[in-house]
This record gives C-alpha cells, structure tokens and sequence, in this order.
C-alpha cells in the first residue's frame, strides 16, 4: 500500500466500509466447513483396516468378481482419501490404504456373469479412529432394478469387445450418499439394487460414438421390481486439443487431457477425456453459454486453458490449443533439497493449487513421476500457489508459495514444509459429549503451511504441523449429503505456537462446542421454479455467531443453530443473482421452516475500467465490489486482461469499490465512486476510468488483546488512512481483512 504517516482506527467510524463489512461476514462465514453427526454411523474403536466378509443374498462366500471400496464421507486430508482391495476366494477382504481417523463409506463393487443375479447393498457407513476394525459379514442383494441402455434412437446395441469398447452404468442418489457403479453385459444390460429414494442413472459408454445417457429413477418401494431404459445421445459438441501452435497431439502411456464443461452457476457439469490425437466429444446440454476447460495431465510442456462457448441446440465442434506453461519447475520434498537441486527428493503426484486473492481465478495440476510441475493459462496477476503432499505421506505438510504471472514462462520450484511439531486434542460439547467427524484446520500464520484432520469417534485429532505460530480452528462438516451437525463452533479458535526449527514439540488444544438443538430448514429456487444447486444459506445473529449448510441438489437446506434470533442469507458464486433475507427468532429444539427464498436475477449492469494513474494501460485481475445503498444487495467482478470490468446489479444508488486486500498491487485514492443505477434493465457506464497507484509500501501486525496475545481468527478488518485526512472525513483508506 502506498502511504505517507498513518495510524489504524476502528472500523465503526468511517461509513464508507459499510461494505466491508459485509465482506468480512461473507469471508469468515464461507469458509469450507465440515459438517458431522455420528448417530447415523457405525463407530469402532480402531479404524487403519478394515477386514469383513462378502457373502451372496443366498450366504455362500462370494470368491471372485467382487471389490470393496472404503471411501471418506467427505472431504479428506491426505492419506486418508479412501482405499480398496479385492475380495478373496473365501470372500474375506482387507483394506489397509487410505484410510485414517473419521467417518468413510464401505462400498461394493461386483462384476461377471457368476453375480449377475446378485447387486451390491447401500454403502455401510463407519467412523474410525485407529486400529483394525471388523465390521463383520456383508451380505449381497436380490436386483430390485433391471435395466438396459439403448442408442439415441431406442435401438438396442451390440458391444463389441474387441474394439474396446464397454459401458458402465452410473447410479447415484440425489444428496451424492449413493453412489454404484455397474458393468452392463454386451447387450446393454445391467441389474442392481436401489433403496427407497430418488436416483440418477448415467450411462457412460466408452469407445463408441456416443454420448452419456441420463435418465431420472424413483424408487417408492424396495421390494418391488422395477425395469428402466437409459437413452445414450448424439454428442453434442465435438472438439480437438492441440498443442499451443495449433498443431496435433499424440499422446503417450500416462497422458491424458480432461474436458471439463460447466455453466456460470454449474448446474450444468460435464467431462469428457481426449484419444490419443486430443479429440472429444461431450452428451447433451440445454441452450447457453458455457466454459470448456481443458486440462493435460502427465504432460508438462502443455498448461490448461479454458474456451467460452455458446450451444444453440445443433453439434458444435471447437478446437481448443492448450496453453504454454507461465510458470514451471520441480517439487522437492524440502527447502533443502530444493537448495542443493537433490534429484533423489523429487515428488512425484503432488498437487498443485494456484489461485488469485478471491479465487476468481484458478488452476490445478499435479506433478508427474519425476517431479515436474507447469501452470499457464491464467491472466497476468498476482497469485498464491499451494503444493499438496500426495497420498500416505507422513513428516511433510502442505505448503504455500506467492508469484507474479506474466505473459514470460518462469521457473519456481517448490518444496513441502517439515512437520516436526504435532497439534493435538479433543473437541466436545459442553456438556462432555464427544463430536466425531469434525473438522479441524490449522493455518500457519503469514500463509507458509495449513493442515486438517477429522475428529475419530472419542473427539480426538492430531495434526502435523511445522514450526511457527498456528491458527486452529474446528467446523462441522458441511461435505453434500451429510447431515446437518448439531453443533456449531464458539468463539474465534485457537493459537498455536512453536519454535521455528526442526526439534519435536507437541501442543495440546481442546475445544468446547455450543450444541444445536434449533433447525432452520427451507428451499432455495429460481425464479422459473428450478432448484439453485450451488448455493450456501447462513444463519447468524449481529454478533455473527451461528452456522451456514450447502444446498441440497433439490435446493433444500437444513441448518442447525442454538436458540436465538438470526438472520438468514444466502450466498452463490453466481453474481447474477440477488436472494431475499430475512430475520427470525427460534428456540431450543424446535424447527422453523423459512419456505422458499426466490432468487431474482440481476438484469441490470454497471460497466466500467481499471487503469494505471497517468496512462491508458488497463490493469487485470482487480477485484471491484459494490454495495447498495442503504438495502441489501451486493456484488462483485475481476477485470478482464483489458481492465473492463461489468458488475451484475438492481435498481438503485450503488457505491463501487476495490479491494484493496493483502495481496493487492494496486490502490485506490480517489473520490467515492457512486452510481444511480435507474431501471432494472440499466446499463450505465462510469463517466471515467477509474485510476489506481502502485502500492510500494506493507504494513504488517497482528491483532491481540489486552494482555499482548495472539487472538487466532478474529474476523476483522484492518485499514490505513494518512492523518492529514482526519478521523471523520472522507479520504484513501487501504487495507483488507485479518487473516
């Protein structure tokens, strides 16, 4: 930030960051929360394997065809992102990788005309918390669901074998609880078992000219018998990737390229893999405009790239180049190997995270065997990359690195930080309870490192950390399908320190949590009565305790809260769209219903320019908010490589800002920017182009209380203004949120 002398002052007298705080409401809410409830799991007392049997519906021993998958109910640290193993001739299994302290889904996969009357049974869900588990006999089931994919046209097909070709049938619930996988026979045909609920079959064929197929399944009663057809379709894009100049690709072993498609608010998603020569082809979408993402794997000469589309309801074929990498390198395991270039300490499957301040815009990959990493594709800016250890690494934590794209290619390696230090404790409510499945984060002060881990079934946790000062927090897991948690989090978390070298220390932090006995529950729709998919709701009262839930895919939501009156919002990364709020008062154990909250869209727009102070020169990659005058009503955008920007609004006064946060490189030291927005469908330009400077100068600090100590999470916003402009009047005013 760009200062003469100047002083910090208390958020509350200055007007003008109303929307502030608005921003820090959404950036401390919003934060990736885990959400639990142990009642609907089985819970042992051990959990690093996990050993059964397979038997079939008539209780002989399943001996071959058959797999069993333990896979996290949620999101997962790494190591403990699920494993599997095949069953034995006795049907006995053992699954041993992957797995570690939380709650998992034991899954069964069978295949092969000897189980043809046979289908799996619903997953059986587990927490674990170390050792082995027994889990005891599982048992298959008669089909209940006999299906059969044909062609577009309704014709049966023929699977021919020899040119590799196959179909898998996809069989997921609504809320993503369930999800099976089945192999059809060469006729198309497949058999399964689904419980009481409402599904989505998806018929993936491979090596064939045709598409996914979708269709709708209800199931109202389990013991009846039920036959479905599953259409496959027509593409309805095809497409090539080529290389950066446009010419072919050939891809060899342990290459591929994902297509990835998607519409603004994501409603719309699908994937697609390239042949050998980089083409593809993706099923059926309604009317719209949408991206493509494409995204090489194993090829580190090439970066992703990402292509708007417009689809009209006729095949569309597009040829996407892949982007040259803007930054490139290897990945050691540490800052010393990475010093000394120690070829023997290259790590292989690591990914890779880069991302702007707000994550407007961002990118992943994963280095390949030998260490490699490339990341392009990206608008010149500023960026934080992250480097994730892969799975089953033990000593090594995930680290953080800052970097400047340009349109230049430059060489960064990257290395993991040392977990010498351990974070460990328990969380329980007050009461003395045990919260399984809770999710605890640490995040090293100054971003160098963050580390995360389940609570198992006695509310324990043990986190792998480096040296430094910690911030600890714990969240219920809000993952899709789990239920809501019946507790929410108290206070602003807590603090960790250790010393900064390589010698072992361990620190204890407990947490006691608030129970939540009050349920908020509603639906969120469109305004054509559709369900908004990609959404969070928040329930939180003006001191801005309380709890937040994603949407179902039904656009349903249940939050849970203690006794209390709150308000209730709610949040979508689609900035065309505007929801109502509202206020309500709730006590202990009861349930309030909201109804439904109609989203309105945002047919309105305000445009405008960034620029360099002096030249004509846009700048990308700025983050410019507005707020609404006296009302609810906020949006946000990022410039675009020329620095034109558009923000998404409704009728009225609308005061326009930059964040100007952390990692800003340039600020704002203007007048107000204010805009009278008159009609629903306006479209008003900024008179000018809006001027930012260089920022040259960093003032960094921390907030503590009064007895000089770290306060870890403290939801806040800090901000500098030179004293000749007063404490009341208007004036430039820098800075961002705490971290």
């Amino acid at each position: 930030m760009r200062i003469t002398t100047l002083r910090l002052r208390q958020i509350s007298q200055s007007a003008g960051w109303i929307f502030a705080a608005a921003i820090i409401v959404l950036f401390c809410t919003f934060i990736i929360s885990l959400q639990a409830n142990a009642a609907t799991y089985k819970t042992f007392g051990g959990g690093n394997s996990v050993i059964g049997k397979l038997v079939k519906s008539d209780g002989t021993a399943v001996s071959a065809n058959a797999r069993i998958n333990v896979n996290p109910d949620g999101p997962c640290s790494p190591g403990n992102c699920g494993g599997g193993a095949d069953v034995q001739v006795d049907g006995s299994f053992t699954v041993t990788e992957g797995i570690g302290n939380g709650q998992y889904r034991v899954e069964v996969n069978i295949w092969g005309d000897e189980l043809n009357n046979q289908a799996a049974p619903d997953p059986v869900k587990i927490t674990l918390s170390g050792g082995q588990v027994d889990i005891g006999t599982i048992k298959l089931v008669t089909p209940n669901i006999s299906g059969t994919v044909k062609d577009p046209n309704g014709n049966g097909i023929l699977i021919n074998y020899d040119a590799q070709q196959n179909i898998n049938v996809e069989i997921r619930s609504k809320d993503y609880t369930i999800n099976k996988w089945i192999n059809t026979s060469q006729d198309g045909s497949f058999k399964t078992y689904l419980g009481k609920g409402e599904y989505v079959a998806i018929a993936h064929p491979n090596g064939m000219s045709f598409t996914d197929g979708e269709l709708a399944v209800i199931v109202t009663d389990p013991t009846a018998s039920q036959n479905i057809t599953v259409n496959l379709t027509n593409p309805a894009i095809v497409g090539q990737v080529k290389k950066p100049d446009g010419s072919a690709l050939s891809l060899s072993n342990g290459q591929w390229i994902n297509v990835n498609l998607y519409n603004q608010d994501r409603t719309v998603q699908k994937y697609s893999g390239t042949d050998p020569d980089g083409n593809f082809k993706l099923p059926g979408i309604p009317n719209g405009t949408y991206t493509i993402e494409v995204q090489p794997q194993g090829l580190n000469k090439y970066t992703s790239k990402k292509e708007t589309i417009t689809y009209s309801g006729t095949q569309l074929s597009v040829a996407i180049n892949l982007s040259s990498p803007q930054v490139k390198g290897k990945i050691y395991k540490t800052e010393a190997d990475a010093m000394a270039s120690n070829n023997q300490a290259l790590v292989g499957n690591a990914g890779v995270n880069i991302h702007n301040q707000d994550w407007t815009q961002q990118s992943w990959t994963q280095s390949d065997s030998e260490g490699n990493y490339a990341v392009g594709g990206l608008p010149d800016g500023h960026y934080t990359m992250e480097v994730n250890v892969p799975w089953g690494t033990t000593g090594l934590i995930s680290n953080s690195f800052e970097v400047d794209l340009t349109a230049d290619a430059q060489t960064k390696n990257l290395y993991f930080s040392v977990a010498t230090k351990k974070i460990t404790g328990k969380v329980l409510k007050k009461d003395g309870t045990s919260v399984a499945g809770a999710s605890v984060n640490a995040n090293r002060e100054g971003g160098a490192g963050y580390a995360n881990a389940q609570t198992g079934s006695d509310g324990s946790y043990t986190l792998e950390v480096g040296g430094g000062a910690w911030n600890v927090n714990v969240w219920p897991n809000n993952a899709p399908g789990m239920p809501a948690a019946d507790w929410i989090p108290e206070g602003f978390g807590q603090r960790a320190e250790f010393k900064n070298d390589a010698s072992t220390e361990t620190a204890t932090v407990n947490f006691s949590v608030v129970s939540a006995t009050a349920t908020v529950s509603g639906k969120i729709l469109k305004a054509d009565g559709t369900p908004i998919t990609n959404a969070n709701v928040d329930v939180r009262n003006d001191k801005g305790q309380g709890n937040n839930s994603q949407v179902k895919p039904s656009g349903e939501f249940v939050v849970k809260v203690a006794a209390g009156s709150y308000r209730v919002s709610v949040w979508s990364p689609d900035q065309g769209l505007t929801f109502p709020e509202m206020n309500i008062t709730i006590t202990d154990g009861e349930t309030k219903d909201v109804g439904t909250l109609t989203a309105k869209t945002k047919e309105a727009r305000i445009t405008g320019r960034v620029i360099k102070k002096g030249t004509t020169e846009g700048i990308p990659g700025v983050r410019v908010n507005a707020n609404l005058d006296r009302a609810p009503g906020w949006s946000n955008t990022t410039t675009d490589a020329t620095g034109n920007f558009e923000l998404a609004v409704t009728k009225g006064m609308w005061h326009i800002n930059i964040d100007q946060g952390s990692n800003t490189s340039y600020v704002y030291s203007g007048p107000p920017i204010d805009v009278s927005v008159e009609t629903e469908t306006s479209r008003t330009a900024l008179g000018k182009d809006i001027e930012l400077i260089y920022a040259d100068v960093v003032i960094k600090g921390k907030i503590v209380d009064e007895a000089g100590k770290v306060i870890p999470n403290f939801c806040s916003w800090a901000f500098a203004r030179p004293v000749s402009t007063g404490n009341m009047g208007w004036g430039p005013e820098y800075g961002g949120p705490v971290n």
